[in-house]
């Protein structure tokens, strides 16, 4: 007998994804459901699957999902059908090794509400937004805006309630100074990534405004 996957799984996932595997038994030319289909990393079982349907000689497993490792970098699982007797025949262990690797998750970032014109060296306020590709919670994160030069003017940290309407849009205002120059100019909003439970990618946006100089009274 030997083992195969219904469908191909992807070489590289995000790290803590649910990877979804359904597997069949070729070759067996008996019906096994009700057999056991085990998935190892190591020494640790992390799945485990029943072989549910048989037909055109293979039987298989419906689809499961295993939780991929939290931290990036390359991992093996092996599937196995154990050692196990079915309906009262003794059947012997085979195996499939599997090798994928894990990816941090992406992210998006927004900005919005920024006032144009703004007049010189006065306070704006601009509201910034950060998704996850595997929509993980931001709350707590924290996020910087550097000017024209590089320089950090301003942060704010994500809250832990999503934008309405979205489920893991997570956001904050943050109230700046405007510059001490007049005309256009270009800022960065910058999600670092850092400290969060499942590693991710960090992200950066830009915006716009004029700033003006006040009218002489």
């Amino acid at each position: 007998m030997r083992l195969e996957l219904a469908r191909p799984i992807p070489p590289e996932v995000p790290v803590g994804a649910a990877v979804v595997l359904q597997v069949r038994v070729l070759d067996a030319a008996r019906n096994l459901r009700g057999g056991r289909i085990e998935v190892m990393a190591g020494d640790a079982l992390v799945a485990t699957a029943e072989l549910v349907e048989y037909r055109d000689d293979f039987n298989e497993t419906d689809e499961f999902a295993v939780r991929a490792p939290t931290s990036v970098g390359a991992f093996s699982w092996t599937v196995q059908f154990p050692t196990q007797e079915i309906d009262g025949i003794a059947y012997a262990e085979c195996a499939l090794p599997l090798t994928l690797r894990t990816a941090p998750h992406r992210t998006s970032l927004a900005v919005w509400g920024g006032p144009s014109p703004v007049r010189m060296l006065d306070r704006l306020t601009i509201t910034v937004g950060v998704k996850s590709s595997g929509a993980c919670a931001l709350g707590g994160a924290k996020i910087e805006i550097h000017d024209h030069t590089g320089a950090i003017i301003g942060a704010g940290i994500l809250g832990e309630t999503p934008w309405p309407g979205t489920d893991s849009l997570h956001w904050t205002e943050v109230a700046l100074t405007g510059p001490s120059a007049e005309g256009p100019q270009c800022w960065r909003v910058a999600f670092v990534a850092a400290d969060l439970e499942l590693p991710h990618l960090g992200s950066t946006a830009e915006f716009g405004f004029i700033a003006v100089n006040p009218p002489r009274t």
